[in-house]
């Protein structure tokens, strides 16, 4: 007379290719031995009889333990069935068998950018650019990384193999040293040897090498004209233009005022405007001594010789009679 605890042996989810092994206790309430025999039902094999059959439970009280493997071939859940059946009684119990294969643990990985565009590169200077590798997968990835580059212009400088836990990511960084002037291209191969999802990116490395620009004088003006509005005649008025140097060279500018003659340099030329956002001002007088509107011109003139630059600054004013003194007095 015997009972069997549990009555459901649940495997839960177990990896394909992998074995788990659960067992049910076989307990003796009777007064006889029981010799009971072990077999398991299985359509896809995947649950087999991992106990030696038949099993001999001693009288009164006496155990012993049956077990069943599930090792699942395919993904999905499946069902089977454990029979214990007493060789003298024929009494016969059924164990419930529930399993769920699942797949391996994989490492599964992106990279993003998939180009890494260094673009123009002074020759003798390193760029340094980074993809990141996010691994999606459930297992840790160990990826190597490896620089394809004819020229050698391209390098890695990460550490390889680098390694990425699960919903984690890392950067893969890469440097351009353009020893020559013209276009350059390569190739940065991530590769992950994980048995269960081989995976092998690419990521494309473009990059032109340019010759060093010579230091020149870049400059600019605001306001880019003068306006005087009304002034009287026979007083003066005086306006200012700012010159910025943008360049990488001092600017040596000539500063000259062309058209009528009531507008007049006040500034000592050439103006000197140091580099890297230095700037200089230049101050224009306008003296009407007639009615009526005037117009000239300043010019600003940088003779460098890697760039060149002539700017004009329009003038403009209008010269109007003075107001007449009034003082009421009367004289008779």
């Amino acid at each position: 007379n015997f009972t069997v605890t549990p009555t459901t042996l649940d495997f839960g989810d177990v990896t394909i290719s992998t074995t788990a092994t659960l067992s049910t206790t076989v307990t003796n309430n009777g007064d006889a031995a029981c010799n009971i025999n072990a077999t398991v039902a299985s359509a896809t094999n995947q649950f087999t009889l991992a106990s030696a059959t038949p099993v001999t439970v001693a009288a009164n009280g006496g155990t012993a333990d049956v077990s069943v493997n599930f090792a699942p071939a395919a993904l999905g859940a499946d069902t089977g069935t454990l029979n214990l059946t007493d060789a003298n009684t024929l009494q016969s119990v059924d164990v419930g068998l529930t399993g769920h294969g699942v797949a391996q643990p994989q490492c599964n990985f992106t990279a993003s950018p998939t180009t890494l565009a260094f673009g123009d590169v002074t020759t003798g200077t390193t760029a340094s650019l980074t993809t990141t590798v996010t691994n999606n997968g459930d297992l840790t990835c160990s990826i190597d990384a490896t620089v394809a580059s004819a020229t050698g212009q391209f390098t890695l400088t990460s550490a390889t193999p680098v390694t990425v836990a699960p919903n984690s990511s890392a950067d893969v960084s890469v440097n351009f040293s353009p020893a020559i002037a013209g276009a350059d291209s390569g190739n940065l191969n991530l590769n992950s040897n994980d048995a269960n999802n081989p995976q092998d990116v690419n990521v494309g490395l473009t990059g032109t090498g340019v010759e060093p620009q010579p230091d020149a004088c870049d400059f600019s003006v605001a306001p880019p004209s003068l306006a005087f509005g009304n002034v009287s005649t026979g007083t003066s008025s005086t306006l200012s233009t700012t010159v910025t140097n943008n360049g990488t060279a001092a600017c040596s500018i000539a500063a000259s005022v062309g058209g009528s003659t009531a507008f007049t340099l006040n500034t000592t030329s050439p103006v000197t405007v140091a580099a890297n956002g230095g700037t200089a001002s230049v101050s224009v007088s306008y003296a009407p001594t007639a009615p009526g509107a005037d117009s000239g011109n300043l010019s600003l003139v940088s003779s460098d010789v890697n760039n060149p630059q002539t700017v004009n600054v329009p003038l403009s004013g209008t010269g109007v009679e003075a107001a007449a003194c009034d003082t009421g007095i009367t004289f008779t």
